[in-house]
C-alpha cells in the first residue's frame, strides 16, 4: 500500500470539504484494478473537540460554533497555536492518523489518498519536512516502510483572507503551494477540477520518500 498525502488549505467556506467530496467521487468512478480509498483529516479537529465540550456547558460558545462565527474561528486558531507550541498536538494527531491508515487499510487497499487540512503556512512546512519524514524514518527503522508522497493544495474561494480576524485564515496565501484551484465559479467547475486533480496526482506523485531516505 502507498499513501498519497495531500495537504489542503483555504479560508473558511472556500470549498475544501466539497472538493474532497468530489475527489472521492472521482476515485469511486475510476475503473482501476487497484483499490483506492480517500481519508479526510483536519489538524484543527482536536481543538474543535475541546470547544465542543466547552460548548456543552456554555451557550455562547455553542452558538458561536454553530454559526462558525469569526470569534469561534479566532479561538480555534489561538488554541491550536498554543497546543502545537506546547504539546505538538498536530504532529501527534497526524502520526496517529498515519498509523491508523496503515493499520486499517494495508491489506485491502493499494493506494490511500490522505487529505490533511491545515491552515498555518509554518505548520504545512513542518508537516512536510518533519512530521511525515520522521514518521517514515521510524517506519523504516521498524522495517515497515509504507511509501508516502506529499503535495500541497490551496482552494481559493470567494472570501479573501484579509476579511478574517484570525491569523490562520488571514495567512493562507503565505505559502508556495504545488497547485492553486479557483473556486469562485459554479459548483460544477469545482467538480471538474477535482476530477482533473485526481488524474494529475495519480501520475505526478511518483516520488517515493522511502527511496529518498
Amino acid at each position: 500500500m502507498q499513501i498519497k498525502a495531500i495537504i489542503i488549505n483555504g479560508t473558511g467556506g472556500s470549498g475544501k470539504d466539497t472538493f474532497v467530496k468530489f475527489f472521492t467521487e472521482a476515485v469511486a468512478a475510476a475503473e482501476k484494478e487497484q483499490k483506492e480509498k480517500v481519508v479526510n483529516f483536519s489538524t484543527i479537529d482536536p481543538e474543535k473537540k475541546i470547544l465542543q465540550i466547552v460548548g456543552n456547558h456554555y451557550v455562547s460558545v455553542h452558538s458561536s460554533s454553530i454559526k462558525k462565527a469569526d470569534a469561534y474561528r479566532n479561538c480555534l486558531s489561538e488554541l491550536k497555536r498554543h497546543l502545537d507550541e506546547t504539546y505538538n498536538v498536530s504532529d501527534i494527531a497526524i502520526r496517529q492518523v498515519l498509523n491508523n491508515t496503515v493499520a486499517n487499510n494495508h491489506m485491502e487497499y493499494d493506494t490511500v489518498y490522505l487529505f490533511i487540512h491545515c491552515r498555518e503556512p509554518e505548520s504545512i512546512e513542518a508537516i512536510k519536512k518533519r512530521t511525515i519524514v520522521n514518521w517514515q524514518t521510524e517506519s523504516l527503522n521498524q522495517k515497515m516502510c509504507t511509501p508516502i508522497t506529499t503535495a500541497t493544495l490551496l482552494i481559493r474561494g470567494r472570501v479573501m483572507p484579509y476579511r478574517y480576524r484570525n491569523s490562520s485564515d488571514r495567512n493562507v496565501d503565505d505559502y508556495e503551494y504545488d497547485l492553486i484551484i479557483d473556486n469562485t465559479g459554479p459548483l460544477n467547475e469545482l467538480k471538474q477540477s477535482a476530477a482533473a486533480y485526481y488524474k494529475q496526482i495519480t501520475s505526478d506523485l511518483d516520488t517515493n520518500i522511502c527511496a529518498a531516505l
